[in-house]
């Protein structure tokens, strides 16, 4: 059985809506996985996943970022460090209310929140990072509202290669040292082979990627095969490197 509460925590006087999903009798050494979703997208999309995972023994936390879904906020003046700040706030929050052992939590990332996912590495203890077409930008703009960054200009910079001193994302990248899971979609309609291979070439421990490409989906899973797919994929990788999720306690 799993269940779901819903949690609301402040961040700068606002609230993000939060959704905390948890199997119905926990494990001994809690292992807990928080979900970031993706640029003009919410937590809803996250939550199938989040629902599959918890059935495994994973404590799940989604959430709104501020101006999206039921959060509070004003997505015309929010800021990508305003968005690193509610991606700490909810992990905060999954640690706090679930009582979770930082050395035992789990980040998945989609897109604009993959590109969050890998800067919270940096700032937070994560022992395993799953980025599906994780988006990436220039430093320059970091300060001012993501809604004035265009698209031609998002695409430009993808297109082409860079390094980690260019781009946050890819710096908290090179010098994280957990696993990392990397899944392209091959008919990605937004996010460019490139912005891809930059981020695989960051890292600096290669044997600790797993790379997957989904030939058939493309930015935004639609449909239900891959949904379920891309579910398969979660449930495989997190049970390896994050750890075993048995219910009837601590296996080892």
């Amino acid at each position: 059985m799993v269940k779901k509460e819903h949690l609301f925590s402040s961040v700068h006087n606002q609230q993000l809506a939060e959704t905390l999903v948890f199997p119905e009798q926990f494990q001994q050494k809690k292992i807990a996985i928080l979900f970031i979703h993706g640029w003009r997208s919410n937590q809803e999309g996250a939550l199938e996943y989040a629902e599959a995972l918890a059935q495994g023994g994973f404590i799940c936390l989604t959430f709104d970022l501020r101006g999206h879904g039921s959060s509070d906020g004003n997505m015309d003046v929010l800021t990508r460090r305003d968005y690193v700040d509610d991606v700490l706030t909810a992990y905060d929050t999954l640690v706090t209310v679930a009582s979770i052992d930082p050395e035992h939590i789990g980040v998945i990332g989609a897109s604009f929140g993959g590109y969050l996912g890998a800067m919270l590495t940096a700032r937070r203890k994560v022992k395993s990072l799953a980025l599906r077409v994780p988006a990436d930008y220039s430093n320059e703009g970091f300060e001012k509202p993501q809604v004035l960054l265009s698209d031609a200009a998002k695409r430009v910079w993808q297109a082409q290669e860079h390094q980690p001193h260019e781009s946050c994302a890819l710096h908290a990248l090179h010098t994280f040292t957990g696993e990392v899971l990397i899944v392209e979609s091959g008919k990605d309609e937004q996010i460019s082979h490139q912005t891809i291979a930059n981020y695989t070439n960051t890292l600096n421990d290669k044997e600790k990627l797993t790379y997957i490409v989904m030939k058939e989906a493309g930015h935004r899973l639609q449909d239900h095969t891959l949904r379920a797919e891309y579910k398969q994929i979660l449930i495989n990788w997190f049970s390896k490197t994050v750890g075993t999720a048995t219910l009837n306690g601590d296996q080892g």
